[in-house]
């Protein structure tokens, strides 16, 4: 009887993701077009342009050696933040505070990503 039912397909990518073993994507339309939004319990881990969910799932394996698993929609949350971000709004406090997983990053990259997040949306600053 247990035996026979079938577990619905997003709860292998949820759980995954939620306990840090893998990433889930989805993808979002953008004013940019379709682009795929990775995450996992950290954060979102790459967001990107691809042909499909295919060769982002890919990608993303390639660049940072872990798997990601298709999801039909990403957190409302998250797609929230990523669009208000889009749309100029990058300084809103859901864009801003929305937690990014830099683990595949190197240390170099890392810092010159958390430094620009304190640049105030619509400012400048020199990189030299």
């Amino acid at each position: 009887m247990l035996a026979e039912v079938q577990a619905p397909a997003a709860l292998l990518p949820a759980v995954m993701a939620r306990v840090g073993l893998g990433d889930a994507y989805a993808p979002l339309d953008t004013p940019a077009g379709r682009v795929f939004v990775a995450y996992n319990a950290l954060g979102v881990s790459a967001i990107g342009h691809a042909d499909d969910a295919e060769a982002f799932r890919q990608r993303f394996h390639a660049r940072f050696g872990r798997v990601a698993y298709p999801v039909e929609d990403a957190p409302l949350a998250l797609t929230s933040a990523i669009a208000e971000g889009l749309r100029g709004h990058g300084g809103s406090s859901a864009a801003r505070r929305y937690a990014v997983d830099l683990r595949g990053l190197t240390p170099f990259e890392r810092s010159v990503l958390e430094k620009t997040r304190e640049i105030p949306s619509g400012e400048v600053r020199p990189y030299a």
